[in-house]
């Protein structure tokens, strides 16, 4: 007698899969999807707040991982609890498929948050477990970090990183930082304790920890739109194309506005569609097909191509 192939235990691939499968997701239905300077604070708020509690592991659900953080033991009071939670509550904004029924999800530094409680209890406890995202450069980190340190690729760095702008002791945001080359080419000009880092690949970050130590602390996994801090800098940078990977332009003009300094500046670069071949397409890395920059008749915005390349530069102004 055979056994069925769904009783057969998984290969190794197929547990990978599901390790990194992305759960059903879908929009909050009648939340208003545009974001407002108050839902910003919101969230450096929570960030300040929820992200920095004490979590426990839920040894009682070890088959899904995940931490929780209780209203009386984890916190210095109720009242200081109830007040997160209604924050909280008020940037729900999608909700997630667990088994047949669909959950509120708060979307915070790379985790995703929810309540849960029992009959008696209204929110008594707030759980959280890492975010899943789909992590294209996994394999590819050491093969990428390779090829843009070709002399050709390290030629083009070079000259773009000393285009930045960036001067000693800036507070600089890096998005999509990678393999960590900003830091390679501008690191006498950036203070560890003032940078910090972000992308979703964890391949890349790993990279970054094995070449510059001293940053581990300051690399966070979550993506731009996940990313929340009450800090403020004086330079945001996404180069090498990561602008392509943002889904909504006018909210990554606002929340630049919103995260940089008096005076910063944030400058994002996208893929040209008739580029010459870069070292992502050859190494079997398709890019993104993502909306155009914002538009330039925005105050805020202005525009720069080169060969490469159109970078956009986003300034502050009045909200």
């Amino acid at each position: 007698m055979t056994q069925s192939a769904s009783l057969l235990p998984p290969s190794d691939e197929e547990a990978v899969a599901r390790l990194f499968a992305i759960p059903d997701r879908r929009p909050l239905k009648g939340r208003d999807p545009t974001w407002t300077k108050a839902d910003f604070e919101d969230m450096a708020h929570l960030e300040e707040n929820l992200g920095r509690a004490q979590h426990q592991f839920a040894y009682t659900l070890a088959a899904t991982p995940h931490y929780y953080t209780v209203a009386k033991k984890h916190w210095s009071s109720q009242d200081s609890f109830d007040e997160m939670a209604a924050v909280m509550k008020r940037q729900f904004r999608e909700q997630e498929k667990f088994g047949n029924l669909w959950y509120e999800r708060l979307r915070l530094n790379g985790y995703k948050h929810w309540f849960s409680s029992w009959p008696g209890y209204d929110r008594i406890l707030v759980n959280r477990a890492p975010l899943e995202y789909v992590d294209t450069y996994l394999p590819h980190a050491h093969a990428y970090e390779a090829a843009l340190n070709s002399k050709e690729d390290a030629q083009e760095s070079e000259k773009l990183f000393r285009g930045l702008g960036i001067e000693y002791g800036y507070s600089v945001l890096d998005v999509g930082c990678g393999t960590g080359l900003l830091v390679d080419w501008a690191w006498r000009d950036i203070r560890t304790e003032v940078y910090t880092g972000i992308d979703i690949s964890l391949g890349m970050l790993g990279v970054f920890r094995e070449k510059h130590r001293g940053f581990r602390d300051r690399l966070i996994r979550t993506s731009f739109e996940d990313f929340w801090t009450p800090q403020k800098f004086d330079k945001i940078v996404a180069i090498n194309g990561v602008g392509s990977y943002f889904m909504d332009p006018a909210f990554l003009v606002d929340k630049c506005t919103w995260l940089l300094k008096p005076g910063g500046e944030a400058i994002i670069s996208y893929y040209r569609t008739d580029k010459p071949v870069r070292s992502d397409e050859r190494l079997g890395i398709k890019e993104p097909q993502s909306p155009p920059p914002p538009e330039q008749d925005n105050p805020r915005v202005t525009h720069k191509t080169d060969d490469w390349y159109t970078y956009v530069h986003i300034r502050p102004k009045a909200w």
